[in-house]
């Protein structure tokens, strides 16, 4: 298992024990100028019991994707509206058109784009028929600059021939790259760098500080939430050569410690000071929504959340929408203007709710 492996098995699993509880009052909610109240409908057709260990939700074609945590396969895929359970891609394995750790997915046009970060490749996948069954697959592969640390935790494309990474980065939060994957810039800032740059490493602040993402249609804006605490981030990306921070909103940081040896990079979050930030970040014409949390990061974590913020592309908030039950992850349909939510019920088994959001176009 090389440094980058290891560093990433331990990011999963580290957590180290603090004194003293996070506030986990969202007084920073003050700043949204409207507040509304959404009751989800249950989408009663979908398939649920197809539905693995989901970790990524996108959608895609007229069709619902997950990405799985374990399985035999790494993406189960749904009809959105019928709510059929179509296929299983991405199989696991060392073969052709097989794959060894995917970390990130996102549509991709009418497919899907994955990162796999053990092959170190990205991939967009087609699908003739529309079920995925039938996926081929084309990729690229990332190089690891090894003169300037960059180690890609997640890719994801920005729009045609463009493509965003996050991760280990020396000098800047985010690298662009082209259709070849050769870097066309860097960029970004962690929320308060400076002071944070006294204590720990580019390394860790990677770690500390990974999140989940978006951009609108057009591919020149993208919105960046912290996956850890209260922090979010929007960049003009209009110039690939100098994209700029719009806007930032930093209300709650995480607290990590360095774990860092010889042997591996890694960060442990501190249990009890800490809350759970974004659970994901979907586009909606000229709105950027986050699915946030807020819960306490302890023993008994709970990777859910009814907050759905709501904010211009330009990062000006516009509304918290505050959903009737605690959602884990969310899509959007863009053209049919409806979101998707999963959640679990009381025997924790899974539920697929749907949410109109044209009352958004109002806001």
């Amino acid at each position: 298992m090389d440094s980058l492996k290891k560093a990433l098995f331990i990011l999963g699993l580290a957590a180290v024990s603090g004194c003293g509880e996070k506030n986990t009052e969202a007084v920073w909610t003050d700043e949204f100028p409207q507040i509304e109240y959404a009751e989800l409908a249950e989408h009663s057709q979908f398939e649920t019991d197809e539905i693995k260990m989901p970790v990524e939700m996108a959608f895609a074609g007229g069709r619902l994707l997950f990405r799985n945590f374990s399985g035999e396969h790494f993406i189960s895929v749904f009809d959105a509206e019928k709510g059929t359970f179509l296929s299983d891609m991405a199989p696991r394995g060392t073969g052709p058109d097989e794959f060894l750790f995917v970390t990130s997915m996102c549509g991709q046009g009418e497919g899907l784009g994955l990162y796999d970060s053990n092959l170190g490749r990205i991939f967009h996948a087609e699908s003739a028929d529309g079920s995925y069954g039938d996926a081929s697959y084309t990729s690229i592969p990332v190089p690891v600059d090894s003169a300037r640390f960059c180690s890609p935790l997640d890719v994801f494309p920005v729009r045609d021939g463009v493509y965003c990474v996050s991760g280990l980065i020396d000098g800047g939060r985010f690298v662009l790259l082209d259709s070849t994957a050769t870097e066309i810039s860097r960029f970004g800032r962690y929320p308060e760098q400076d002071k944070l740059l006294k204590d720990f490493s580019y390394i860790a602040l990677g770690f500390g500080f990974q999140g989940v993402r978006a951009c609108n249609a057009s591919g020149d804006r993208m919105a960046f939430a912290d996956g850890m605490g209260a922090a979010f981030q929007f960049y003009d990306l209009h110039d690939l050569s100098r994209p700029s921070l719009l806007c930032e909103h930093v209300y709650v940081l995480p607290e990590f410690r360095d774990l860092s040896t010889e042997d591996y990079q890694s960060v442990g979050f501190v249990r009890d000071k800490n809350v759970i930030g974004a659970l994901g970040v979907q586009g909606y014409r000229d709105k950027a929504l986050i699915l946030y949390s807020g819960n306490p990061f302890s023993n008994d974590n709970d990777y859910s959340g009814n907050s759905l913020l709501v904010y211009g592309w330009d990062g000006e908030p516009e509304a918290l929408v505050k959903l009737d039950r605690k959602c884990k992850l969310f899509a959007v349909d863009e053209k049919k203007g409806l979101g998707y939510f999963l959640s679990q019920d009381e025997d924790y088994s899974y539920v697929i709710y749907t949410l109109d959001l044209a009352f958004l176009n109002n806001i």
